[in-house]
């Protein structure tokens, strides 16, 4: 990779991932405990204690919450199985019937950071784009300023 396209693909995937983050932080404001006690054990890096968790098929974001252990465990081993685990759980995602805007932004966002960490830089910035209009479109859809996505709540 080009040293002077370093910063654009950094400014990125800092941006998206941002979105994400605040996306599932308002859907945690909103759900159970369980879901709540999983994220704590994940960013605590006690994985065997989120793994027990993630086994709770009540919880509404469960492919959420496996995609994010997956994550996870393929950052902090490195094990490339990990990655076809993660890969596989959007594909399933986008086979599904959901049709929930903010569903769909987090899985393309969770697609773009997978993209990167292969290392498949033109798929992602095609993947980005595509990211980028839904993200504006569901703004647009709600009324909102593109720029609330930064500002509000932090």
């Amino acid at each position: 990779m080009r040293k002077d396209k370093f910063p654009y693909n950094l400014t990125l995937l800092f941006f998206v991932s941002m979105y994400a983050f605040k996306i599932v932080k308002a859907e945690l404001n909103n759900s159970n405990k369980i879901l709540c006690s999983f994220f704590s054990e994940l960013y605590q890096f006690r994985f065997e204690d989120a793994k027990k968790k993630l086994a709770n098929p009540e919880s509404k974001l469960i492919n959420i919450e496996k995609l994010n252990y997956y994550w996870w465990m393929l950052v902090t081993t490195g094990e490339k199985s990990y990655l076809s685990h993660c890969f596989a759980n959007i594909i399933l995602y986008e086979h599904s019937a959901s049709n929930d805007d903010t569903l769909q932004i987090i899985y393309e966002a969770f697609k773009l950071r997978l993209l990167l960490y292969n290392k498949q830089y033109l798929k992602a910035y095609k993947n980005s784009n595509l990211l980028f209009d839904k993200i504006i479109k569901f703004y647009e859809a709600n009324n909102s300023s593109i720029f609330s996505l930064f500002f509000v709540g932090y």
